[in-house]
């Protein structure tokens, strides 16, 4: 391990002058040895060394993960005795996403950096170092005073995946802003409007960038420029499936490509394009939300394991059978299934993982596969479960909530909204697509209705299969019923 630098000796060992090494972009391509970095980053590199605030709405593998480290590791390294403190959602993503590029950084540089590097943490000197916090959902008041009593004549803050931070953490961070010299950086992919970053970057005193998928050299030169980053084939596919052709109109960000205009939906414009929602009003469940529970850590020690059916209606759609274990969920997708192949799979799915209750979506042809697989439930002696019916057009039973539900899809799906901060979801791109595209509304008798599976049909060309499955089955555990069967009136 390399041994601690004096103060001063970073800028006199590696034979550069003081005032070069004070050049964030020389001193990362010269002594971190990044041969590439594009005309965005180093607009944001410069903005960090000359104001206060800086955001960046990015889009998806644009390398705003690397260029956190990039920054974090050079202000640390060129600011003598200043402290750089990165954060991110959760203590997995501060250690493998951003520290885990610094550590690349760090071993691969051109030169020695010298100091201590641990695992989240790189001492420079008694009161020199990097640091990595996690500010974890539930525990914010506690991260909120760990940064408060962060101090130095030179503090730089990197808040990684800022639009899920929590108004505790902002508000610490304000207070170290009051400090002269002190630094914000903000980043991360714009997932919603319902966030202090939003109202951050509206603000004067922040610098905002954009940093747009669809600028990215390797997307504009079509080819593997930068390894690891966003593809142009990605942005292709993401076009065909997320954007329509249309006329100009910078209400809807339009934008051109080869030649074309295309209209974006909501998930290409944060995800391709770093642009916030544009209707972001009435959905059920955020983008936000749905990509931290496909993020999230595996969850254990919750003694639940359920099955779901998604039964196909018609010749383009899927089903999908859904299984929880402790609220972790998976997928499995099968086209062109018949009733009683599909029924089997069920059957097989319930053998490997031995369910407490399997909920099969009877409405239409659902019917046949409850009905084969009740049969053989009937018949075994071997495997002991709650076999439910499920008719989600059917009036919800009655319980403790406060609210008033058009059918029990709607109360399923309102379930899996207040229970996704605490769910891990497979990721899966048509999942995202179909759980973020369902809105909710208030019908004239105070009940809640969501987007109809015809309305969804019509906005992208399917059914929500997959989201049905995951919503049937996290609805499950909350039967502790032997039989329950819910019909149409």
């Amino acid at each position: 391990m390399p041994k601690p630098l004096g103060k001063n000796e970073i800028f006199y060992y590696t034979g550069y002058a003081y005032k070069k090494l004070q050049d964030p972009i020389f001193f990362i391509r010269e002594i971190l040895g990044v041969e590439r970095l594009t005309r965005d980053q180093i607009k944001i590199i410069n903005s960090v060394w000359e104001n206060k605030f800086t955001g960046v709405k990015a889009g998806h593998s644009v390398g705003k993960t690397f260029l956190a480290s990039c920054i974090a590791l050079t202000y640390v390294v060129t600011h003598i005795d200043s402290v750089v403190i990165t954060t991110a959602p959760s203590m997995r993503q501060v250690r493998d996403l951003i520290w885990a590029e610094i550590h690349k950084l760090y071993y691969g540089a051109k030169y020695n950096i010298g100091g201590n590097l641990l695992q989240i943490r790189l001492e420079m000197g008694p009161k020199w170092y990097a640091e990595g916090v996690a500010t974890e959902v539930g525990k914010e008041e506690q991260s909120a005073v760990k940064l408060q009593g962060y101090h130095a004549p030179d503090i730089l803050i990197i808040i990684d995946e800022a639009v899920g931070v929590p108004q505790a953490i902002w508000e610490a961070i304000d207070g170290i802003a009051n400090s002269e010299n002190a630094r914000i950086l903000a980043i991360g992919n714009p997932a919603t409007i319902h966030c202090q970053f939003y109202k951050n970057l509206l603000s004067p005193e922040w610098k905002s960038y954009t940093v747009s998928a669809l600028n990215h050299p390797n997307v504009k030169q079509k080819r593997t420029v930068i390894p690891g980053a966003v593809s142009y084939e990605w942005v292709k596919d993401k076009i065909r499936k997320w954007c329509w052709e249309d006329k100009p109109n910078p209400k809807y960000k339009t934008f051109e490509f080869e030649g074309k205009n295309y209209r974006p939906n909501n998930l290409f414009l944060w995800k391709v394009m770093g642009e916030f929602p544009l209707d972001d009003v009435d959905r059920l469940i955020s983008v936000e939300k749905i990509e931290q529970a496909m993020n999230r850590e595996k969850l254990y020690n919750l003694n639940i394991c359920d099955i779901a059916v998604d039964v196909a209606r018609y010749g383009g759609d899927s089903s999908v059978i859904a299984v929880n274990i402790n609220n972790n969920f998976e997928l499995f997708t099968y086209y062109g299934l018949d009733l009683a192949s599909l029924a089997n799979e069920v059957i097989e799915k319930i053998k490997l993982y031995k369910p407490k209750r399997v909920g099969i979506d009877a409405d239409g042809l659902g019917a046949g596969v409850f009905d084969i697989v009740n049969e053989w439930r009937d018949n075994t002696e071997s495997y002991d479960f709650v076999l439910i019916e499920l008719h989600s057009s059917a009036p919800p039973q009655d319980d403790d909530s406060t609210e008033k539900f058009y059918n029990l899809r709607a109360r399923m799906y309102y379930q899996l909204s207040k229970d996704i901060d605490f769910i891990k979801l497979p990721y899966d791109e048509d999942l995202l697509e179909e759980l973020s595209i369902i809105s909710t509304k208030v019908d004239r008798m105070g009940k809640i209705i969501i987007s109809s599976k015809e309305e969804i049909r019509k906005k992208i060309g399917r059914s929500t299969d997959k989201a049905d499955a995951i919503a049937y089955c996290n609805w499950l555990k909350y039967d502790d019923r032997d039989v329950k069967l819910y019909f149409v009136d």
